[in-house]
């Protein structure tokens, strides 16, 4: 397996941010809690790899792995707020029904895989309303929550991403990712839940929105 990056999009100018360390993200409504008000808000966020040989500037997270990047994601606006990165999980980890992608599967509409037991996405072939068979991924990640004002009142948080390629089978996007120089272009979404410790009871929630570039290095030859 070759290691591999996941490269956010910077904005304003919105290009990628190979080679260095952030991108941005923005937060998209329903808001809750805190974070009621912030629609719009830009943030920034650390690309990832899990190649020891790309970290710096990307930050080390492999999969299914203690991690602690502080930072990952900051909204600045005040009350400013910081989110640590602790744990990035495992496609088998998220969904245990999925299977490895193969060239016997990737194509067929119901796959459920991942590209390698390290990778951090689902893959799933669903068909679309005009007959495609278009691809979905989705990935999840947790961690530790604080206003930079407030840095020991610490609150968990889970986040919840996911997106969609319309028009190409998890095999498409897999011999795209292999190819030299070979990489996809694609948003995501997805929800963060913010629980205050020690109140379980107390939960924000916020919609993320970012532009990834998965490159050919992100998953390898069998990845995505």
């Amino acid at each position: 397996m070759n290691p591999n990056d996941i490269i956010f999009y910077t904005n304003p100018g919105f290009v990628p941010s190979i080679g260095l360390p952030n991108g941005n993200f923005q937060v998209l409504p329903p808001t809750t809690g805190d974070f009621a008000g912030l629609n719009g808000e830009m943030g920034t966020v650390k690309n990832l790899t899990r190649a020891p040989g790309d970290a710096p500037p990307y930050s080390l997270a492999p999969s299914d792995t203690a991690v602690a990047i502080m930072d990952f994601m900051v909204l600045p606006t005040p009350p400013a707020m910081t989110f640590e990165l602790t744990v990035v999980a495992s496609g088998p980890t998220q969904d245990p029904t999925a299977v490895l992608c193969t060239p016997a599967n990737w194509d067929l509409v119901g796959t459920d895989c991942y590209a390698d037991p390290g990778s951090p996405f689902v893959l799933q072939n669903r068909r679309g309303p005009t007959g495609s068979i278009d691809t979905y991924f989705s990935l999840t990640m947790s961690g530790v929550a604080w206003f930079t004002a407030t840095p020991a009142q610490k609150s968990n948080w889970t986040a919840t991403l996911g997106g969609s390629v319309v028009g190409k089978t998890i095999g498409d996007e897999l011999k795209q990712l292999a190819l030299p120089n070979g990489h996809v272009d694609t948003s995501i979404q997805g929800s963060v839940m913010v629980t205050a410790v020690p109140e379980p009871g107390t939960v924000s929630l916020f919609v993320i929105g970012f532009a990834l570039l998965v490159t050919s290095r992100f998953r390898g030859r069998n990845a995505a």
